[in-house]
Order: C-alpha cells, then structure tokens, then sequence
C-alpha cells in the first residue's frame, strides 16, 4: 500500500513537471489550444471510463475471493468490447463535428485536431485502465507501477523529440497562411500527438506484462454461459458508471468554465490568439501550483478517509467524529498558506506572467486563489460523507451545485459586459454551497458542529477567516496594508471570543488575556446580555 501511495505521488508529482517543462515548448497560446481541448474532452471520456479501473479491480477481487476465478479471469474481455465501443463512438463525434463545434463556440476551429488526437490517447488510456485494473484485482501490482511509471516518464522524452518538429512544421504553415495562431495550434498538435505515442508505448508494454503472466491461457472452465457474460458486464459498466459519476463534477465544472472563458472572450470581440493565450497562462502558470498542492492534499485526504472509514465500520463513532474535524482543520491550515502567498503577489505574477492587454487582471488572481482553499474543504467534507457511507448524498450535493452554476454560467454569458470576474464567483458558489449543504449533513449524521471546528482553529485561524473575507470583498490593492491585518486579527480574535461564549463559556484564564484586548469590551457587554 506504501508502494502504491509513493507511487502515485511521483506520478501526480512528474506530471506537474511536465507541464512545466511543456509550457516552455509551446508557450501560452499552445498552452491554452491544448489544456481547454483536453479539459472538455476528459469529462465526457470520465463520465463513461473514468471510474472502469476501480470497477474493474473491486469487481475482480471479489469475484476471486468467492472463488470464482475462472469467471473473473474473462471479465477483462467485455470491458474490452465496451471501452472500444464508447471509444469508437467518440472518435466518430470528434472526427464529425470537432471543427463545426469549435468554430461555433469559440470562433476557430484550430483545435479540432487536437480534440481528435486527444480523443485517441484516451481511448488507449482507457484499454490500458482496463488490464491494470484487472491485474491490480488479481493482485499484482507490478503492471501497475510499471505503467505509472512510464506514464509519467515517457512523455519528456518524445516531447523532447517531437514537439520541436512539429512547431518548426507549424511555422512554416503560418508564414504561408499569414496567421500567427497556426503556430501554437500546431505547437498543441504536436503535444496531442506526444500522448498518443506514449499511451500506445504504454499498451504495448501492457500487453506484454499480460501475456507474460499467462493470464490468456486456454481455460476449460471457461465461461460459457451468455447471460452470465451480460449479468457480469452490465453490473461493471453500472459500478464504473457510478464510480465516475461520483467524482466528475468538480472536473465538470472546471471545464465548463473554460468553455464559457473562451465563449466570454469571443463574445467581447478578442482575438483567438489573445483568448488562448490567456486560457494557456491559467492552464500553464496559475493552476500548477494550485495542482501541485490539491495533489498532495488529496493523498493525505485518502488515508484519513481510509481510517475514518475503519472507524465508522466498528461503530466508534466518537473517535470518528473527532477524526473528522481534525481532518477539517488539517485542511484548512494545509492550504491557507498556499492560498496565502498566492493572494499576496497577485501584482507581482500578473506583472511577470502578463505581456499584453487581455482581460485577466491582478484583482483575477487574488479573488481566484481562495478557490483552492474553498475546493480543499468541500473536497475534505465530501470525503468525510463518503467514509461514513453517505456516497448518495455527496452525488446529490454536487449535482445540485453543478445545476445551479451551470444556470449562473448561462445567465453570466447571456446578459454580460466582459466582466471575467464571474466566472471565478461561479466557483465560490459552486465549492461554497457544496460546504454549506456538507456541513448540514455532517451535523445531522455524526453531530459534526462547525462552531466546534472553529474553536479547534484557534485564534489565528479566526482571525485567518476575517483576512479571506476581507481579500475578497475589497477592490483595492491593499494586501501589504498593516492596518488590514489589524483589522483581521480584532475581527479573527472577537469571532473566537463569541463562539467560545455562545458553545461553552469563557474560562477565567481566556478573560484574563481578554482584559489586555480590544475585544475585551464587546464581549463583556454581551456575556451581560446572555446572562440578563
């Protein structure tokens, strides 16, 4: 399991750096052809093949510990039959109606070969999820690290060797058509293309392992029997189904931002090498390290997941609860300073990433970082409801979030001015509702109370809170303003005051060190009115 989790780590770690190094290659325009291409391509190959791998290996290790192993070792063949059916689907949409699309939402079709390549890589992607899922149910999860490892390695290496030649093509192609925006088109060609060539390195060397471990060996108890086939495959495209359901619509979400991004820049009349500039600087400079640090959130969120859910199953549910707002303040104390020190030099990456007019401005910046600390505690308490078994709940809770985003974004892009502002509050409401229905679950199946989570925070979590709202609300550059710090902490320590009064009283040591505060007044004449 250690294996596994470092594993994952380098892997989610070397991807990071890969699109790093990437975004030297093909720079900002290339940048945003390629990310937004690859987001809304990615949750509609996620809705259907997203969750198969988990499917595949849940499905496979109960089966084998029934002692069904001769119908397990055939489960990989129908979810073969049903990737490549979903695949060819895709592929013949994308090759149809990927350009008329593109030209309809965003004003170019440039991005149409992208989205066709792409489309492919996550067809392979899918068939190699399918024989690491069953090699990982079977048990053997050398295929697995293997996999991982060249997933994340390979691309450097045929980036290295193919993108250069591609955009060196692609210059050529623009001198002749006298437009700048076939160079980071084909730039994104090239980087679609890297990804094909990896998968298909990848499946080969797949299918090698596989047929080294003798796993198409001619069988007599073969499964025969048609509607077992159908029961077997019908019950794992269901789970597979549900799996991806589960965790697709914060990635939904996303994409349908960046698709409004670019529909909001081509309504305001930018041109397409300004739009997708832009969208490339926040695939390739702003959201990395937001990446960077989910990722490694995320990992620490999966083994307090894993131990709640231990907790729960042997009906210690007091442990678990205190389990569960440690894991809340973990959170929020893991990603303040990120959030942080991205709201502080706002100006100054704005000035260093920024070279040209466009509508993204420092105030973009520091409104949006808090986004990684608001989708840090939904993605915490969503995780706590999944370990107590309320998987249900959280499906609801995120479906609603996403309708009613889904609804802003409409009106957003119906009645705007080019106010790209909204676009970042659409995430507020869709992490900040999430939170709020969360939290009234939460407290109505373990007692877990915020006001409680609160006074684990402490003062300076307190007064951390009062400094958010004050980052947000306020229009004007003033973040190194001593006086606003002020401000958060009397507000911060006063928050703190009043909920240890409201929950369970002021000890006489906190009044002590009240006495020497500003806050020392307002409290004391509303510990008068409570008693009165």
């Amino acid at each position: 399991m250690n294996t596994k989790i470092s594993v994952n780590c380098i892997m989610k770690i070397m991807n990071v750096l890969f699109l790093v190094v990437l975004e030297n290659f093909i720079f900002d325009g290339g940048m945003g052809f390629f990310g937004t291409s690859f987001l809304v391509l990615s949750v509609i190959f996620y809705l259907f093949l997203g969750g198969l791998y988990n499917s595949i290996a849940k499905t496979v290790s109960i089966r084998k510990n029934k002692g069904l192993n001769c119908n397990a070792k055939h489960i990989i063949k129908p979810a073969l039959i049903y990737v490549l059916f979903v695949g060819f689907i895709m592929c013949i949409l994308s090759f149809l109606f990927a350009d008329k699309i593109t030209l309809k939402l965003w004003g170019i079709s440039y991005s149409a070969p992208v989205i066709q390549l792409v489309c492919i890589a996550l067809i392979i992607n899918a068939v190699v999820d399918v024989i690491c899922g069953y090699q990982n149910g079977n048990g053997n999860s050398v295929i697995v690290i293997i996999t991982s490892i060249l997933r994340a390695v390979l691309p450097f290496v045929f980036a290295f060797f193919c993108v250069p030649v591609i955009i060196r093509y692609g210059e050529k192609v623009a001198a002749l058509q006298k437009n700048d925006v076939v160079i980071s088109a084909y730039a994104a060609l090239g980087v679609a293309l890297v990804y094909v060539i990896t998968m298909l390195f990848v499946l080969i060397v797949t299918i090698a392992l596989h047929i080294r471990m003798n796993v198409f060996q001619d069988d007599r108890k073969m499964l025969r029997s048609i509607d077992s086939k159908r029961a077997v495959m019908g019950g794992m495209i269901v789970s597979s189904v549900r799996i991806s359901v589960n965790q697709i619509f914060p990635l939904a979400s996303l994409a349908a931002v960046a698709a409004a991004y670019l529909r909001l820049a081509y309504k305001c009349g930018m041109k397409p090498e300004s739009t997708f500039v832009n969208a490339g600087i926040i695939f390739g400079k702003l959201l990395l390290p937001i990446w960077f640090v989910f990722f490694i959130f995320s990992e620490y969120i999966a083994r307090e997941k894993y131990k709640l859910h231990m907790d729960m199953r042997k009906d210690e549910h007091k442990t678990g609860a205190v389990r569960a707002q440690y894991m809340i303040k973990n959170s929020f104390f893991m990603l303040l300073p990120p959030t942080m020190i991205l709201t502080f030099l706002s100006d100054p990456i704005v000035k260093v990433f920024y070279s040209g007019q466009y509508i993204i401005s420092a105030k973009f910046v520091k409104t949006g970082a808090f986004i990684l600390l608001f989708a840090g505690i939904s993605y915490t308490l969503n995780s706590i409801l999944k370990a107590i078994g309320k998987e249900i709940n959280v499906l609801f809770i995120q479906f609603i979030s996403f309708i009613l985003q889904m609804i802003f974004l409409i009106f957003m892009l119906s009645t705007t001015n080019g106010n790209s502002m909204n676009l970042i509050y659409s995430f507020y409401f869709f992490f900040g509702l999430q939170i709020i229905l969360s939290s009234l679950m939460l407290y109505r199946y373990i007692r877990l109370n915020l006001m409680d989570i609160l006074l684990k925070l402490g003062k300076y979590g307190a007064s951390s809170i009062v400094m958010m709202v004050l980052f947000i609300i306020l229009d004007k550059f003033i973040m190194m303003n001593v006086l606003l710090l002020l401000l958060s902490m009397f507000f911060g320590y006063l928050l703190y005051y009043l909920t240890l009064l409201a929950l369970k009283g002021i000890s006489k040591r906190d009044e002590t060190s009240l006495k020497y505060t500003l806050n020392y007044y307002p409290v004391k004449f509303l510990k008068s009115r409570l008693r009165m």
